[in-house]
Formats: C-alpha cells, structure tokens, sequence
C-alpha cells in the first residue's frame, strides 16, 4: 500500500503543470490592446477626414473617373477600419478567471486574427488603393504620351507596392516577437485543459 502511494506521489510531480506568469500574460495582452486602441482612435479619426478631403479636392461629379477613383480608396479605407474593428479586444484585468477553456481559444482567435489582418487584409486593401489612385491617374496623366502615362501608373504602383511589402514585413516581424509568444502561452494553458 505504502509503495503505492509513492508511485503516485512520484507520477504527480512528474506531471506537475508549467506555471504561467498570469502578470507577464495581462500585461502582454493590455499593452497589444493599448497599441491597437491607438491605431483605432487615428484611423478612426482620418480615415472620414481623407474621404472628405478626396471628394472636395478632386472633381468627383464632373468625371467618372475621379468618382470611380474616389469610391475604391473610400471602399478600401472603410474596409480596413470595419477589419481592425471586427478584430478588437478589451483588456483584461486579474480578477478575470483564465479556466474557461472558450474564453482562451476566443483570445487566440483574436490574436491569430490580427495577425491575418495585417498579412492578408492589408494586401487587399493595397490592391484596393493602388486601383483606385490608378483609377484617378486615368483622367489626370491624359494629356501626357503612352510611355509617360504608363510610366506613371507603374512608377506609383510599384513604389506602393514595395511600400506596402515592407510595411507588412515589419508589423509581421513586430507581432513574432509581441503576439506570437501570448499565443503559445495561450496554447499551452489551452492544452491543460
């Protein structure tokens, strides 16, 4: 009986579960919802204001072009503020519990979420963009010859892709070393469960 109870205690403590620094995880969590709430608030704020500024800086009723133009750049911005909206999370506090197995497959999504936002969601919205500014360039570069129109809308397409490319490496690169890590804690406090 005795040596029964000792292979049990020895199993036990074999298994005993990693302790997770839940300090170390809120604050992880807080200081990605702090920056995104940031990103919300500016975006929030300038994307109505671009908008604006598009419509009364280019004559969107007297050319279909500039309409056409104006209405994809608008498309894509709202598209990005609905996603980066779609995406948040409030921040979490130590009196919330981290037993409930939904609530952290939920903060996983969010997390993997926001990571798709920007390696996916940012790329349609670049294509959105540089159709619609190319869109525009139509009616603009009309009055120059073929080379230097196509020159124009290549030179502004290319130079906005490798912008957003850069971009979007960046971030991705900042999220391995920011959200990566609270997933996998997420991950492995999920698989105790």
């Amino acid at each position: 009986m005795n040596d029964d109870l000792n292979k049990w205690k020895g199993l036990y403590q074999k298994n005993e579960a990693k302790e997770i620094d839940t300090n170390a995880l809120l604050s992880g969590f807080n200081r990605v919802e702090k920056k995104h709430r940031i990103e919300r608030i500016i975006l929030t704020i300038f994307i109505p204001i671009t908008i604006m500024v598009l419509i009364i800086v280019m004559p969107v009723i007297s050319n279909s072009y500039y309409l056409v133009s104006v209405m994809l750049m608008s498309t894509a911005m709202l598209f990005i503020l609905r996603m980066i909206y779609r995406n948040k999370f409030s921040t979490i506090e130590l009196t919330q519990k981290f037993n409930n197995k939904k609530f952290i497959e939920n903060k996983i999504l969010k997390l993997k979420n926001r990571i798709l936002l920007t390696s996916r969601d940012m790329w349609i919205y670049a294509i959105l963009l540089i159709l619609g500014i190319n869109i525009g360039y139509i009616e603009a570069l009309h009055y120059f010859s073929w080379p230097i129109r196509l020159l124009g809308h290549v030179g502004v397409s290319g130079l906005m892709i490798v912008g957003f490319y850069f971009g979007i490496k960046n971030k991705l690169k900042e999220y391995d070393l920011e959200i990566v890590p609270l997933i996998k804690q997420l991950e492995s406090l999920k698989n105790e469960y």
